[in-house]
């Protein structure tokens, strides 16, 4: 463990955080402790005497921006506090591709891949990317835009996937992927551009479009 003191950039409040990467790596065994998960780690609540910088700074809201892969713009993390004192879980996207459970993501599948022209097919899986279009570096593709409503069908609820945030880009080939899993995966890629924003008190999380612009 280590500490370091940082600098807020807009009020210019300075904290003496506490950051590392766990207590022993070195003996080979599985021993990351999930209150030093990382190097000054965002957590995924606040826990009393925890290292995750919402943990020490005692924030229950936290905002963050995630630039395309290709972005030369700079991101901000911002925190702030809330009253309530509620311990809850986040949502937390821990893949770089979504994933759909297995029988949604058939029908979406073959829903895209119907809307999907000029765009030729690849012949065979690529590991666990079953659906995979060839790219072709002299046209642009143009993917189907996905809509995706969150509890109910409101554009306050709505998460917006054009172009290139629908599949993912890797070895010349546009993919998607399922899982065999009832629980679905909002990957990295999908939440470039986009704002999100943690609230660990209500156990809440809000999309904002082209915040990163």
């Amino acid at each position: 463990m280590a500490e370091e003191v940082i600098t807020f950039v807009l009020d210019q409040n300075q904290e003496r955080i506490h950051f590392g990467c766990g207590k022993d790596q070195t003996s080979g065994k599985p021993v990351f402790g999930g209150y030093y998960s990382g190097i000054a780690c965002l957590g995924r609540r606040v826990l009393s005497g925890g290292y995750s910088l919402p943990s020490q700074f005692e924030a229950y809201i936290m905002a963050m921006c995630l630039p395309g892969t290709y972005s030369i713009k700079g991101s901000t993390i911002s925190f702030h506090t809330t009253e309530e004192n509620i311990r809850r879980d986040i949502t937390k996207f821990r893949t770089v591709i979504t994933r759909f459970p297995r029988d949604f993501y058939t029908v979406f599948r073959d829903t895209f891949k119907q809307e999907v022209v000029e765009i030729p097919l690849f012949g065979s899986p690529v590991g666990p990317l079953d659906t995979c279009f060839i790219e072709d570096p002299g046209f642009v593709p143009n993917f189907p835009i996905v809509k995706m409503y969150f509890g109910h069908r409101d554009p306050n609820n709505l998460l917006l996937l054009k172009q290139l945030r629908v599949v993912v880009h890797i070895r010349g080939l546009f993919c998607l992927m399922p899982w065999d899993s009832g629980v679905a995966l909002i990957g990295s890629t999908q939440l470039q551009g986009l704002g999100l924003t943690f609230d660990t008190a209500a156990n809440t999380l809000s999309f904002e479009l082209d915040a990163c612009n």
